[in-house]
């Protein structure tokens, strides 16, 4: 309807999606609600040094992961598949960037919002949105400051993930 987004956002929502909905879209939209930047008190892509850092990984977003896998498969190995594949993801990212290819860079940076958001990955799926949406402006200074942070993210989440899973595996041994 016309003037429905305007009317609806100067009512304070925080976003609008119209009919028929793009799946595409609609996940775009809530991977960017989960990195904290859409909704209320959303700030923009890119993360001020004045804003309280983001926590590494969402435990309770773990704890979900761990209460979903199937019975029989072992939580550690699909921890491992998570990282691993992180890690070749951002491996990618690094080459299209070194390669100048901002388009595709984007595209794995939107990959990697979703699955780290999914996993719990709270600081690399902020730094991945973050990315992407230096990709989206071709702006490739800034794709390539943020790209540098990935592998540090990347660490710090294997980490935190890792910690988390000794304390997981701990817990259920008692």
């Amino acid at each position: 309807m016309a003037g429905a987004k305007e009317e609806y956002l100067a009512a304070e929502m925080d976003d609008y999606l119209s009919k028929p909905v793009d799946n595409l879209e609609l996940s775009s939209r809530l991977n960017k609600v989960a990195a904290g930047l859409l909704g209320r008190g959303a700030g923009s892509a890119s993360i001020p040094a004045t804003r309280a850092p983001l926590a590494i990984i969402d435990s309770a977003r773990l704890e979900m992961v761990a209460e979903v896998i199937a019975e029989g498969e072992n939580l550690a190995e699909f921890v491992d598949v998570f990282l691993a594949s992180t890690a070749e993801r951002i491996e990618r990212i690094h080459c299209f960037i070194d390669g100048g290819d901002l388009r595709e860079a984007g595209r794995e940076a939107h990959t990697l919002l979703g699955t780290a958001g999914n996993f719990g990955a709270c600081h690399l799926s902020a730094l991945a949105a973050e990315l992407r949406a230096a990709c989206d402006a071709e702006d490739a200074v800034r794709a390539r400051d943020v790209a540098r942070g990935l592998t540090e993210g990347w660490n710090a989440t294997s980490g935190a993930v890792r910690g988390w899973l000794n304390d997981e595996n701990a817990a259920r041994a008692a």
